[in-house]
């Protein structure tokens, strides 16, 4: 990794006081052949909102198994990230795909309920909107091509207003933005079929969304349970626990996604910020959520009002997700622009140390180059001590299982600051199972 002198330190200078398209002018003219200068030069761009011209700048480097790794990584996520949104039209209008016009007196909510091949959980899911406090809404069941046994479901379900459409199996992405089309509510939520709401659940959301001076989306606190399978073969709940989110504040959606599909919306919010993005898979929600907090003011309401549950054949889908779960977040991150990936650290301070590590970082993805969608790139840049982005993905590795991995970077971290001693202990524990 080349410094570049006094006259790179002015870029990163630029860079860290977020002057992006200053940052791309002073590197535009030496950016050619060195892979850091490129990359920053990238960073800039993109930074600045011209995301196609950062990743042809990174598509004119060389071998990428010569690259380092973190130039690697920059360019992947850029690439994605720019072939995702070339890709997909988020615009979205109103239709009616199961023929039921829009009322001359409309509900005041829309409750999108995703489903496929659960007609049974459907019933339980659609029995807690029934015994709803609030009543004046619509449960619009969207089925992804499953069983259509549960049409009938829906017109059992004593739902004054419960509408039912079939799809071609889609993805629970596409099944969502269809129930988004069809809804005549002015606030739109969702329900999946394996979960259930408390009475109060509507009740709440809107009452803070018709309140004066109210943000126009709202997300309340959620129950978990765990279910397993008894000797008899019966599902029964094994664990309970609250899942309270904090009160929401500028940029936290960048750390941490509070929200559920159980957020209530107005309608407008997701006219103008369009579709979910299909592409997005696991974190197609959170991508939402990040679009929509860029326009608009959030807020908890603290206070239990639903149940998600989680069944024994969901555990191999929450493992993968969980062995998935940095590709994605790096992904979305990177696509509204919350992580810089650059030759340096935002703190000048610690640039030999960050230098050394990403060296580091080199010789492991030389040997293991099936590591990298799994490193975490969050907080690389922001990072206030170089050793503990290391000692970090130590924990993670060991949460995935990965001990030898998890080893490595503990011994990265150590190298960088030998005196700490929970990277030691860290290391030590990542010898146990």
């Amino acid at each position: 990794m080349k410094s570049g002198g006094e006259a790179h330190d002015r870029r990163l200078d630029a860079m860290r006081a977020g002057e992006w398209m200053k940052a791309a002018t002073l590197l535009e003219p030496v950016a050619s052949s060195d892979p850091w200068m490129v990359n920053d030069l990238a960073v800039a761009l993109h930074q600045a909102g011209r995301e196609d011209e950062a990743v042809k700048k990174l598509r004119t480097l060389g071998d990428e198994d010569k690259l380092p790794a973190l130039v690697r990584l920059n360019r992947m996520y850029l690439e994605k990230a720019v072939n995702i949104a070339a890709e997909y039209d988020l615009n979205w209008e109103h239709k009616d795909h199961d023929g039921v016009a829009c009322p001359d007196s409309p509900p005041l909510v829309s409750v999108i309920v995703r489903t496929y091949k659960r007609p049974e959980l459907l019933k339980e899911a659609l029995a807690s909107l029934k015994a709803q406090t609030y009543t004046d809404f619509e449960a619009i069941v969207v089925n992804d091509g499953g069983d259509p046994a549960s049409e009938k479901v829906v017109r059992e379900s004593g739902l004054p207003r419960g509408r039912y459409a079939m799809m071609e199996h889609r993805g629970r992405v596409e099944t969502m933005n269809t129930g988004l089309e069809m809804a005549h509510g002015r606030y739109l939520t969702g329900l999946d079929d394996d979960d259930i709401v408390y009475p109060q659940h509507l009740e709440k959301l809107v009452e803070y969304l018709e309140s004066p001076g109210a943000a126009p989306v709202a997300y309340s606190d959620y129950r978990l349970a765990v279910y397993e399978k008894g000797e008899d073969g019966e599902l029964r709940p094994e664990s309970k626990s609250d899942v309270v989110a904090d009160d929401y504040k500028n940029g936290v959606l960048f750390y941490t996604n509070p929200c559920t599909i159980l957020i209530m919306v107005k309608r407008e919010c997701y006219e103008k910020v369009g579709r979910f993005i299909p592409a997005l898979d696991l974190a197609e929600d959170w991508e939402m959520w990040l679009r929509l907090a860029a326009e608009y003011e959030f807020h908890h309401i603290p206070e239990i009002t639903a149940e998600i549950r989680e069944r024994p054949g969901d555990q191999n889908i929450t493992k993968r997700r969980m062995r998935q779960k940095y590709f994605w977040d790096n992904l979305v991150i990177m696509m509204h622009k919350g992580l810089v990936a650059a030759s340096a650290p935002m703190r000048p301070e610690l640039s030999e140390q960050y230098k050394k590590g990403m060296a580091m970082l080199d010789g492991l993805i030389a040997e293991r180059p099936e590591v990298l969608p799994l490193i975490n790139l969050r907080g690389l840049w922001n990072m206030k001590k170089a050793y503990s982005w290391f000692a970090d993905h130590g924990r993670w590795f060991k949460q995935l299982g990965e001990m030898e991995l998890s080893r490595r970077f503990y011994g990265m971290a150590a190298r960088l600051d030998p005196l700490q001693p929970k990277v030691w202990t860290g290391w030590l524990r990542s010898f146990g199972t």
